[in-house]
């Protein structure tokens, strides 16, 4: 799952705030903001090979339709890779009198 750092980072956020008696000043003023970026390689097409040609390729990808009874053929091959990136920013307030010091999220960045 793309997101699931964002899920834990939240769900012990929210934990925290439940569990203790926070003063009023210590709850964020708003939603962190979010940013998504989705970016993709160039696509290169290449049109040199057979379809008999791309048959000889050793293809390790489990197909959904395989049986004992199934023949599939290949059509085309492709090769790529999911990356995901995430930068936070927080926002940090002290109340030096109370000795609170109260941490939450600014910005979350998320690169895939």
């Amino acid at each position: 799952m793309i997101f699931a750092g964002i899920d834990i980072l939240a769900t012990v956020s929210a934990l925290i705030l439940a569990s203790s008696e926070l003063p009023k000043w210590c709850y964020p003023e708003r939603a962190p903001k979010l940013v998504m970026t989705p970016i993709t390689d160039d696509i290169n097409f290449v049109y040199s090979e057979s379809s008999a040609d791309l048959g000889h390729y050793n293809i390790d990808t489990i197909s959904p339709y395989s049986g004992q009874q199934v023949q599939t053929r290949v059509g085309g091959l492709s090769e790529g890779r999911i990356q995901q990136y995430s930068k936070y920013k927080f926002r940090y307030i002290q109340d030096k009198n109370a000795q609170y010091s109260c941490l939450s999220y600014d910005e979350i960045e998320i690169t895939f």
